[in-house]
């Protein structure tokens, strides 16, 4: 394990580039469609847990059945609607961040409530110019960011937790030029 992390790591370091960080998302535009299919597909299959069983009480038919239509969708938005997506200059990108409980302090055994933000982004690139329009916390979810456990009120002043909360819905539009 050790050995896979050091080559994964040294290997990461011969390669380095400087190109940025649409280079690192897009592997470089270079990302043949048989390696995007590939790992599309292992993504898709490893977030099935019932694969698994399936496969095994009903055989090759699984991949036929979960895989096949897949596979020829996949293939023809990598031939014909990706590279026009591309072309246009639009990108979008959906982040669905989450966050357990949690213990506020180790002072107290007050936690957190579990949540979930969405952020959307929707751009368009003009040579060099790219417009884009942005939203956080989409769902306007309310969330607790810190909590704390003291007493505030007299004129006993009993113990209570008082909480802080996240940002809610935000939208907003960026307009960038690069000189």
């Amino acid at each position: 394990m050790l050995l896979y992390f050091l080559v994964t790591l040294g290997f990461g370091f011969y390669k380095r580039s400087d190109k940025g960080i649409n280079s690192f998302l897009f592997a470089g535009r270079k990302l043949t469609i048989s390696a995007l299919v590939a790992t599309l597909v292992s993504t898709w299959y490893g977030g099935i847990l019932e694969v698994g069983r399936f496969t095994y009480e009903n055989g090759i038919v699984t991949w036929i059945i979960f895989g096949l239509f897949y596979y020829i969708a996949a293939l023809l938005f990598v031939k014909y609607i990706a590279p026009k997506i591309i072309e246009s200059g639009i990108f979008a990108s959906a982040l669905m961040s989450f966050k357990n409980e949690y213990y506020f302090s180790d002072s107290h055994d007050q936690k957190s409530v579990p949540y979930s933000l969405l952020n959307l982004t929707l751009g368009k690139s003009f040579g060099k110019t790219t417009a884009t329009i942005w939203i956080r916390n989409a769902m306007d979810e309310r969330y607790t960011t810190r909590g704390f456990y003291f007493g505030l009120i007299p004129p006993d002043y009993p113990d209570q937790l008082w909480k802080s909360y996240g940002d809610p819905r935000q939208i907003g539009i960026t307009v960038d030029y690069t000189f």
